[in-house]
């Protein structure tokens, strides 16, 4: 009888096994999948497309287990994580860590926005938010250096810009102006704006009064290039 029974017991214990490998299996997650997702969920909102995500080769689903990957973007690094919602390998709850990398997609914005402006520059504590406002400075085509404002007008990066162009103080000019004519034995009263705005091609004047006779002259300055060179001529 023992006989009997014995393929029945093996059949039953063969049952079992299977059994008792499907409850204990579990859904596992590949790297490329899971990166593929971080990629769409937590980084293209904030405008990031070009990412390099690198994630575990293989992880298991378990709820309420947190998955972390990193990433670089032109040479800038971040890191971006998420919770499994079951154990059915469901990704919720997705955090990136990317400011600096966000930082410069913001600056590359702007100067896509201001067709005159290059170089942007802003502080390394900014902290990328809708709504938030940069202080940061840019080359101003014809203008040299200058403050940028700019103000994040979406998650995803996108900005609004204000140009700030460069004031030049022109006591240095009228320096210039007063040396010329002494050469000539004049001690002349020269008075010239007291600021001007730096831009190449901008013009104003200056004022030259001999006051042994009470002639006045009007002098033309001319900004040559953006770093501040002007050329003089009297005005006619």
């Amino acid at each position: 009888m023992s006989k009997l029974l014995r393929p029945a017991a093996v059949a039953a214990a063969a049952v079992l096994a299977v059994l008792g490998l499907a409850a204990c299996g579990s859904t596992k997650l590949k790297g490329p999948q899971v990166a593929s997702q971080m990629k769409s969920e937590a980084l293209a909102p904030k405008g990031i497309t070009n990412a390099t995500v690198n994630c575990p080769a293989e992880t298991e689903a378990k709820a309420g287990a947190i998955i972390e990957c990193s990433l670089t973007s032109d040479g800038k690094k971040g890191d971006v994580t998420a919770k499994f919602a079951d154990d059915e390998g469901t990704l919720s709850d997705y955090k990136a860590d990317v400011d600096e990398i966000q930082l410069a997609l913001i600056e590359q914005n702007a100067e896509e926005k201001a067709s005159n402006l290059s170089q942007v520059d802003c502080p390394s504590s900014s902290k990328p938010k809708k709504g938030a406002i940069f202080f940061c400075t840019g080359k101003i085509s014809g203008s040299g250096f200058g403050v940028v404002i700019i103000n994040q007008t979406a998650e995803d990066s996108s900005v609004k810009v204000r140009l700030q162009k460069r004031k030049l103080r022109t006591s240095q000019i009228e320096r210039n102006i007063t040396k010329a004519v002494k050469k000539r034995g004049i001690n002349a009263q020269v008075s010239c704006p007291g600021t001007v705005t730096s831009q190449k091609g901008s013009v104003f004047r200056c004022s030259v009064r001999n006051p042994a006779n009470g002639k006045q002259i009007t002098i033309v300055a001319r900004q040559k290039d953006s770093v501040g060179n002007f050329d003089l001529k009297v005005e006619n």
